[in-house]
C-alpha cells in the first residue's frame, strides 16, 4: 500500500513540475541559477538510486529533457536550421550513452554524461519557447540577482566568514571560472542596458562593480572574455565603446582598491603570478594533445564521440586528462557532427542578431549587441573551459530570439500568400 501510494506522489509531482516548466520558463530559469549557485556555495549531497548518484540538478534535467522533446517539435516546423541545432546535439549526446551503456555500465556512462546532459537539456528547453522583451528582461533581472549573490559569495569567503559550510574551491579564487564568467556577463548585461534602454542608478552602481569583481577573482580566462568584449563592442557597436571605457576605467579602480583590501600589500604579487604562471596552461595543452592523439578513434567515434565512459588509452597520462576546453570536450563526447552543433548554436544566432543590430522594435533585450559580444566571449570562455549550465541556457535563449524572428517571418509569408490567393 505504501509503495503504491508512494507512486501516485510521485506520478502527481511530476504531472505538476512539468505543467509548471511547460508553462513557466521564467520559473525554470529561477531553479536552474538557484541549483547553479548552490553548487557554487556548496557541495550538494547525492542521493543513491542503485549505484548511480542523483544530485538535485539531475532532476532539473530531466525536467528540461521531458519538456523540451514535447515542445520541439511543432518549433522545428517553423524555426528553421535553427531549431533543429538542439536536438542534433541532444541526440549525439543520448547515442554516446546507449554506446556507453553497452560498453561498461549503467554508473560509468551516466556519470560521464551527466554534464553533457544537463547542458543540452538548457539548450533544447530554452530554445522551444517565444522571446519577449517582457520574459527576456525578467530572464535578465533573475540573472543580475544572481551574479550579484555570486560577488557576496566571494566577499564572504575573502572576508573568511563563510566557515566550512562556504569554503572556497582555491585560496586565491573564491569561485570558479564560470561563476567569474558569469559574473562578466553581467557587466555586459548592466552596461548594454544602460546605453540601449532606460536603467536604474542601481543597475548603473552594478556595472563597475561586476567589472571590478571579474577581474579580482583571478581567472586568466574570464580576463580574456573580459578584453573579447571590449574588442567585441568596438566592431559590433563603436557607440558602446564611449561607455564602455570609462566602466572599464572604474572598475579598474575599483579592482585595485578591492585588491589591497583583500591581498594587502601583496596585491600586486598575486596578479603578476596569476598573469604570468604557465604550468595550468601547459597542464591544459597536455590533456587536449592526450586526448586528440588517441589510436581508438574509428570513423564512428570521429563523427559522433566515444561511447560515454570510455578510457581514451591504456596509458596513465591519458586517463587523467581532462578536456578542459569546451571544443575538445565535444569532440570526445560527441564527435565531430557534435562540435559543428554546437558552433551552429553559437554562431547562427550571432550572425543573425549581428545584422539586426540597427533595426528597431528588435525583440532582443537588452539588445542585439548584447546578444552578439556574449555569443563571441562564448567561443573565448571555451577555449580553456567547458560551458556551464547557465551560459547553455543564455545560448538556448540567444536560439530562440532567433526562432521566434523565423517564425515571425514565416507567419507574414504565409498571409501574404493568403492575401494573394484571395485577391
Amino acid at each position: 500500500m505504501l509503495q503504491i501510494l508512494l507512486a501516485i506522489s510521485v506520478i502527481v509531482v511530476g504531472f505538476l513540475a512539468f505543467r509548471f516548466f511547460n508553462n513557466s520558463p521564467v520559473g525554470a530559469w529561477a531553479c536552474l541559477l538557484l541549483l547553479v549557485f548552490a553548487t557554487q556555495a556548496t557541495s550538494l549531497v547525492a542521493g543513491m538510486a542503485g549505484a548511480v548518484h542523483l544530485y538535485p540538478g539531475d532532476v532539473l534535467t530531466v525536467l528540461l529533457l521531458v519538456v523540451g522533446i514535447v515542445r520541439i517539435m511543432p518549433v522545428i516546423s517553423r524555426g528553421g536550421i535553427s531549431a533543429i541545432l538542439a536536438p542534433l546535439f541532444l541526440a549525439l549526446v543520448v547515442f554516446s550513452l546507449v554506446r556507453g551503456l553497452f560498453e561498461s555500465d549503467l554508473t560509468t556512462a551516466g556519470n560521464n554524461s551527466r554534464e553533457y546532459l544537463a547542458v543540452s537539456s538548457a539548450f533544447l528547453y530554452f530554445s522551444t519557447f517565444r522571446a519577449d522583451d517582457t520574459k527576456l528582461k525578467k530572464y535578465m533581472d533573475l540573472f543580475l540577482w544572481y551574479c550579484g549573490a555570486l560577488v557576496l559569495l566571494a566577499l564572504v569567503r575573502y572576508a573568511g566568514l563563510g566557515g566550512w559550510l562556504l569554503a572556497p574551491p582555491d585560496s586565491a579564487r573564491m569561485l570558479n571560472a564560470g561563476g567569474a564568467g558569469a559574473i562578466a556577463v553581467g557587466f555586459l548585461i548592466c552596461l548594454c542596458r544602460r546605453h540601449y534602454y532606460s536603467s536604474s542608478r542601481f543597475v548603473s552602481w552594478l556595472t563597475p562593480i561586476f567589472g571590478a569583481m571579474a577581474v579580482i577573482l583571478q581567472h586568466r580566462t574570464v580576463w580574456i572574455v573580459l578584453i573579447t568584449m571590449m574588442v567585441s563592442a568596438f566592431v559590433v557597436d563603436r557607440e558602446l565603446v564611449r561607455r564602455l571605457i570609462p566602466m572599464f576605467a572604474v572598475g579598474a579602480l575599483m579592482a585595485g582598491l578591492l585588491g589591497v583590501a583583500v591581498f594587502g600589500a601583496q596585491v600586486n604579487d598575486q596578479f603578476e603570478t596569476s598573469a604570468t604562471d604557465k604550468g595550468t596552461f601547459e597542464w591544459r595543452v597536455q590533456g587536449w594533445m592526450a586526448l586528440l592523439q588517441t589510436d581508438e578513434q574509428t570513423p564512428l567515434t570521429f563523427a559522433a564521440g566515444m561511447p560515454a565512459g570510455r578510457l581514451f588509452a591504456q596509458s596513465a597520462a591519458m586517463q587523467t586528462a581532462s578536456g578542459h576546453s569546451e571544443y575538445i570536450s565535444a569532440l570526445s563526447h560527441v564527435g565531430v557532427l557534435g562540435l559543428c552543433a554546437f558552433l551552429g548554436l553559437v554562431l547562427r544566432p550571432a550572425v543573425k542578431l549581428f545584422g539586426l543590430r540597427r533595426m528597431e522594435g528588435i525583440l532582443a533585450f537588452p539588445g542585439p549587441v548584447f546578444w552578439v559580444i556574449f555569443l563571441i566571449s562564448l567561443l573565448a570562455f571555451g577555449f580553456t573551459y567547458s560551458i556551464t549550465w547557465d551560459q547553455a541556457a543564455l545560448l538556448g535563449i540567444a536560439n530562440s530570439i532567433v526562432i521566434t524572428r523565423s517564425s515571425a517571418d514565416l507567419d507574414e509569408r504565409e498571409r501574404f500568400v493568403r492575401g494573394r490567393a484571395v485577391s
